[in-house]
Parts: structure tokens; sequence; C-alpha cells
């Protein structure tokens, strides 16, 4: 089925009375043109996705000698920089009208190992940071499954020991859920 006849048909259910599911046939029917809306549109997304492969592919193939051109005007721009800068071992920019070929000092590079933090602990402790957080896999369960805590009607939780509440904690109920699902 095309997309003009999708359309089509859409604005003739438009026209027609709104169409009322009150019966399992109706519902069934209902799903079964769901399914083939949605198989319609997984067969435009493959075949977007197919031009989309098709001109990545393009893409690469088009840009990738174009990069290597780049790539080789750069080296001969660098050797030409070095020359210069021998000439003027001072010079970091040499400007021209349609750039700029240019020198900079690069910051040092630091590279971490996996060992480097027992090292700091030992040695330079000032340098460890403690990062601590709430494990909320643990909360969740402690407050559903102890007894210790309620929550009520408003979300919000108390200790019912103390009778004190957990700050900055409030449980939010979503309500239900209505999905449809097509085989």
């Amino acid at each position: 089925m095309t997309a003009e006849a999708v359309e089509k048909e859409v604005q003739e259910e438009e026209e027609q009375e709104r169409f009322v599911v009150d019966d399992d046939d109706k519902a069934c029917w209902a799903l079964q043109k769901i399914k083939e809306l949605e198989d319609q549109v997984e067969e435009k997304e493959a075949l977007a996705q197919r031009q989309i492969d098709q001109v990545n592919s393009w893409l690469d193939k088009e840009t990738s000698s174009l990069e290597k051109q780049i790539n080789n005007f750069k080296n001969m721009l660098f050797e030409y920089a070095q020359q210069l800068r021998e000439e003027d071992p001072t010079m970091k920019t040499h400007s021209l009208p349609f750039g700029k070929l240019q020198f900079r000092k690069r910051r040092p590079k630091w590279q971490y190992e996996d060992e480097l933090l027992d090292t700091v602990k030992d040695r330079i402790p000032d340098a460890v940071r403690v990062k601590e957080d709430v494990d909320k896999r643990t909360l969740k369960k402690i407050v559903k499954d102890s007894g210790q805590y309620k929550i009520l009607d408003d979300g919000r939780v108390v200790d019912t020991e103390t009778g004190e509440f957990v700050e900055g904690l409030k449980v939010v109920d979503r309500g239900e859920s209505f999905k449809v699902k097509t085989v």
C-alpha cells in the first residue's frame, strides 16, 4: 500500500463517522490496522536507512581522497614553515593573504595508569578525593522492605521509629501506563 493510499484511507475514515471500538472484533481490526501501519513505518525507515548508508558510503569515498590531498598540502606547508623557522627561530606565525602558518607550544599530556591511585594515596594523600553518593538501589530496597519506613500519600518517606522524614526523598506514584502491542 502506497503512502498516498494510506493518506486517502485516513481521509475517508475522517469523513465518515468516527469509528468506535466497542467489541473485541473491532478491537482486533484496530490492532491489525496498527500493525499494518507500523509495518509501513518500518519499511519506510528501512528504505531511508539504505539510502542514508549509500550516501554515507559515497561521502566516505569522496572525502577520503580529498582528505589525502589536504594532508599532502599541509605537509608541504609544514616543510616550508620549518624552512622559515630555520631562518628566524623566534617565528611563531607566518601570515599570508589566504591563511597563517603557526607554531604553538602545547601543554604536556598527562598519562594516568591504573595503579596511580594507590601510589598517590601513599605519597600525596592531599591529591586524593573521596566521592560519596547515595546507592539508590539499596535505598529503595531498604525503604520498601525493611518495615521501618513508610511512604505517605503525598510521597514523603517517614521513619516509623523516630517519626522523622527522610529529607530529600519523595516517591511519586506515576499511575498506570497503557500500551498497545501488536503481533
